[in-house]
Parts: C-alpha cells; structure tokens; sequence
C-alpha cells in the first residue's frame, strides 16, 4: 500500500507549484516599457474643455533617479500650448514577486517646482515626499501589454478603484487615468467624477500625441 505521509507531500508539491507566480513576465514587461514609455510626445487636439477649440498637446516622460519615492521613478509634465498644466511623479513597484507592474502617482502640486523638472537632476533629490500629494495605493496604474489594439503597453486606473478626497472638490473624486504607447505615438484619456456625480474633469476622448 503507498505511503498516506507521501500522497500527502506530493499534493502538498503539487500545490506549491500550482500558486507559485512567474516574475519573469512582469519583470520583462518593465524592461519593455522603459524602453518604449520615455520621451516627448506632441501634437494638434481638439481641447478637452470646448470641441470647437483646438490645442497643442505636450506630454513628457522621463526616468529619473529620486529614490525618495521608490527605485524606479518616472517624472510627467503635461504642456497645454506650451504652458504646464500637470506635473507628477509615477513611483513603479519593483518587488521582484510582484505579479503585475503597477506605478503609484504622486501630484506635484502648482508652483512646487519648475516645468522641465527632468532636465535638473540636482533637484530630483531635493523634492521632499511631503511636498508632493500621493494617490491611495488602489489609484495605482496597472500595465499589460497588447490590451488596446496597436498600442504596444496600457496603463489604467479604474474608478471603482481609485477614489481619494479632494480639498480642492470638498468632496471624494473619483479616477480613471489611461496611458496608451508605442513607438510612435502617446495616447491619454482622464475622467474625475465625485462620488456625487459631478463631473470634474475629462477628456471627451482619448487623446495622441506622436513622439517627438
């Protein structure tokens, strides 16, 4: 008769094998995504605010080293006819047994520092975590690769997630934020509602913008 105490360690293996996550994949999406995500990106728009009007788009990602927020940063600037209308930092996870990549953002707010934040690598280090406003975990971006047709990589925030108080709003907002790229081009929708249903901000559609 087989030995009950060995049928047992098998299933036990067997088990452990099963749930055992693959970190290979996330960590070569990550490596994908630092070669495809940084740049300039720019290009005509129709505005967010008003359909008849049309803009000048310019979003900027760039990798940069403030280990203050984590060890993989990105800064973002968005330029809405050459002047800056949003700056934030994206701290991404770099757990080696992560199951997915995720980058968690963090708002530099109004005045705070200067647009073209990437080009001065003696401030990156100066800029303290409490100067910056940081979005509740859920508000993580998540990645996948080849979710959205010709886009090479996509990362969202969902609003059922994402939900954070607003002092500016007096209310809870809550986000959806969505990044498209490839090796061309840059697309970018948002959406900000409170819980109350009122509409704070969006983008009437998703927007692109080519590489620069």
């Amino acid at each position: 008769m087989r030995s009950p105490h060995l049928s047992t360690a098998l299933l036990a293996l067997l088990l452990s094998s099963c749930s055992t996550v693959d970190t290979r994949a996330p960590a070569a999406e990550l490596a994908g995504i630092r070669a495809t995500l940084p740049g300039t990106y720019t290009g005509p728009s129709t505005a967010p605010w008003d359909p008849t009007q049309t803009i000048t788009l310019e979003h900027v990602f760039a990798e940069i080293t403030a280990p203050q927020f984590g060890e993989l940063v990105y800064y973002y600037q968005l330029s809405v006819d050459g002047k800056v209308m949003q700056q934030k930092l994206f701290s991404f996870d770099t757990d080696p047994a992560r199951s997915s990549n995720r980058m968690q953002p963090h708002v530099i707010p109004p005045g705070t520092v200067a647009g073209g934040f990437q080009q001065r690598p003696a401030d990156w280090s100066r800029l303290a975590v409490s100067a910056v406003d940081t979005f509740p975990p859920a508000c993580a971006l998540r990645w996948e690769t080849g979710a959205s047709g010709d886009w090479t990589y996509s990362a969202r925030s969902l609003p059922r997630d994402c939900r954070f108080a607003s002092e500016r709003f007096n209310d809870t907002i809550k986000g959806y934020i969505r990044y498209d790229v490839n090796a061309s081009s840059l697309r970018w929708a948002e959406r900000l509602v409170t819980t109350g249903g009122k509409l704070v901000a969006q983008t009437a559609r998703p927007l692109v913008a080519e590489r620069r």
